[in-house]
């Protein structure tokens, strides 16, 4: 009986930081479940382990990839394994955050995110499920799907987490539409007033969308042109982890340009 209340306080354990919408600490967990600091150290130490939790900078608690693999039920650790170091180098060069996205349904789920060592800076927490309109990293998924699939499964209301939110069916096919033109997704404010970011679709081997790229930023350090810079740096970025990951598509704008075509694209979106 002790394993199985041991086995029960840690699905609490792991339940009440999957729950929190940023990274928690040790003592609310404590707090929220009813067991010891000691006790939940150990649970959450064991999950860490084994990728199930992991530490955030600020040394509260979130969830890690092992469990959002599980989740999304697709076979998330090629995508991790390939991405990470892209990530990481894309973290250093834009000193933003960035992050890999699956879809679930018309939610998306973080999979994986890198934050840069500034003091002002965009948290989104492993695990984090967002309406897939309200985000870039969305927004570029949705864009590159099948369009009869897109449609079975919209929504017939919208749901948005911010006013600039893309709520109208209208709309969104309209920016879809242009998305997937230009290749990438560029918004601000389409999650949190105070956010922006661009993001871009990653292909597996048979041409399908699998998950998204993305750098987000505060507003206060996005520009136009640095909106559209985040957004061809992710596209970039994205296909580069599509090409390891077997795809061979037509040749994006960015591999057509070069590096020097970044600043050459037409405005980005900020409606």
């Amino acid at each position: 009986m002790k394993h199985l209340e041991y086995l029960l306080n840690a699905l609490d354990v792991l339940e009440a930081v999957g729950k929190s919408e940023s990274d928690i600490a040790l003592s609310a967990v404590a707090r929220n479940v009813g067991v010891s600091k000691s006790g939940v150290f150990r649970i959450l130490s064991t999950f860490e382990s084994r990728g199930y939790a992991e530490k955030g900078p600020g040394g509260g608690w979130r969830l890690g990839p092992r469990i959002i693999e599980l989740g999304v039920g697709v076979p998330q650790r090629t995508l991790l394994t390939t991405a990470a170091p892209l990530m990481e180098a894309l973290t250093k060069e834009t000193l933003e955050s960035t992050y890999l996205s699956v879809r679930d349904g018309f939610s998306m789920i973080t999979l994986h995110t890198l934050e840069p060592d500034q003091t002002i800076r965009v948290h989104l927490p492993v695990g984090a499920r967002t309406p897939a309109n309200c985000t870039v990293s969305g927004l570029a998924v949705l864009a590159n799907m099948d369009e009869q699939e897109l449609l079975a499964m919209l929504p017939d209301e919208l749901e948005g987490t911010a006013p600039a939110s893309i709520v109208d069916r209208a709309r969104l096919m309209e920016e879809l539409r242009i998305i997937r033109e230009r290749g990438y997704a560029a918004f601000l404010g389409a999650w949190r007033p105070d956010t922006g970011g661009g993001a871009a679709p990653i292909f597996d081997a048979t041409g399908r969308v699998v998950a998204s790229l993305g750098i987000s930023a505060p507003s206060s350090r996005l520009s136009d042109w640095r909106l559209h810079e985040l957004g061809q740096r992710a596209q970039k970025a994205a296909l580069q982890i599509s090409r390891q990951l077997g795809y061979v598509g037509r040749l994006s704008a960015v591999e057509v340009a070069g590096p020097a075509g970044l600043a050459q694209a037409a405005a980005p979106s900020r409606r």
